[in-house]
């Protein structure tokens, strides 16, 4: 709990308060900022908590497990995506990103309600909300990410590829080499062997 508390404030004071209300906030203010949101968060999480128990809304393991299943749907593509598809851009990150979020709330209220104490609207399935939320975040992802801009080249390069303009084309190359080279390249740097590449062949290391 005490981790999760200092998380989202140190998230709340670099992440939304510096970047955005304040950009040149010292580090005493930014300390307290973090100090301010973390009595502010303690608090909200301290009403809930009241709430669930007086209403008998439902317990704190189903108002835990309602959290994670929204926050899984909404980032969990995003950063498995980041990692493997180069593809994936601004857009298609914040359309995985609220298609995640919405899902996953509506298919707990219209299909999975019963597992937290109340009745689903359609009809109840059983199927944790994190599933269709995620599915259909990765898939939003991706066919938005493919009918808007690429990535920038900076971006790209991110993930490895190394691209040079030969007769003023874009290639990527993968070339294989003898035992004797590889023993050559042991000894060189990454960037010596890009360099020599790109001068002796101007082909592309991948």
């Amino acid at each position: 709990t005490d981790s999760q508390l200092l998380a989202s404030s140190s998230a709340f004071a670099s992440d939304i308060y510096k970047t955005t209300i304040k950009k040149d906030a010292t580090d005493s203010e930014m300390m307290w900022v973090g100090r301010i949101a973390v009595v502010i968060i303690s608090v909200l999480a301290l009403g809930i908590a009241l709430c669930v128990h007086f209403f008998n809304l439902t317990d704190i393991m189903g108002l835990v497990s309602a959290a994670w299943s929204i926050f899984g749907a909404a980032f969990g593509p995003v950063i498995l995506l980041s990692l493997f598809y180069k593809r994936l851009n601004y857009k298609g990150a914040c359309t995985s990103i609220i298609v995640g979020f919405i899902v996953s709330i509506l298919w707990m209220i219209f299909f999975n309600f019963e597992y937290y104490g109340f009745t689903s609207v359609i009809v109840n399935t059983e199927l944790y909300e994190i599933v269709p939320g995620f599915i259909l975040g990765i898939v939003s992802a991706i066919v938005v990410s493919l009918f808007t801009e690429e990535p920038s080249e900076e971006v790209k390069k991110l993930f490895g590829d190394y691209d040079v303009k030969v007769k003023n084309k874009k290639v990527t190359m993968t070339i294989e080499f003898s035992k004797e080279v590889l023993k050559e390249f042991q000894k060189m740097s990454y960037d010596e062997i890009k360099d020599q590449m790109i001068e002796n062949e101007e082909m592309t290391c991948k």
